[in-house]
């Protein structure tokens, strides 16, 4: 171990990197995202929720952190300013895993409820949803082309999807 970061409260559920390497974002169980420079290992802001932060992740362009929480919403922040663009309340089944498309217009949502749903990012609608699996979605991540979204569960199975 070269260094530890230290300043959450409670058990850290999901880390992600912003694409230029600048930002390493954490969510927590204590209600909150922690926006970290990587270069100096400090925290630069703190993003508060009102529930557990189970998944996050940055758009390619790093403007934007989606967050899965514990109450199964899902929230988009402005990583500049941490202001909530649009949150998806109470419509999914434990959010398990997101992840964004390599152009940045789609998110892709995992769940406990066997199912992936893809999002308009500009729109911030439900585009379609992704069913075949018949154990929790776990994990999500999406092609270097974004035309390829492939989905591991519990089911001991990964689901490859065409996109576009």
């Amino acid at each position: 171990c070269i260094d530890t970061l230290l300043h959450h409260a409670a058990s850290i559920y999901s880390i992600a990197i912003s694409v230029d390497g600048k930002l390493l974002a954490s969510g927590s169980s204590y209600c909150a995202i922690k926006l970290w420079n990587i270069n100096t290992n400090k925290i630069i802001r703190t993003i508060c929720n009102d529930h557990p932060i189970k998944t996050v992740a940055f758009s390619p362009n790093g403007l934007i952190i989606a967050s899965g929480d514990s109450a199964n919403n899902i929230v988009l922040w402005n990583s500049d300013s941490s202001i909530k663009i649009k949150a998806h309340t109470g419509i999914l089944s434990g959010v398990k895993s997101l992840c964004f498309s390599s152009d940045g217009k789609i998110l892709a949502s995992a769940a406990s409820d066997a199912k992936v749903k893809l999002w308009d990012v500009n729109t911030k609608q439900e585009i379609c949803t992704l069913e075949g699996h018949s154990g929790k979605v776990n994990s999500l991540v999406f092609s270097p082309d974004g035309k390829t979204l492939y989905s591991g569960s519990d089911d001991s199975t990964i689901k490859i999807w065409r996109c576009k």
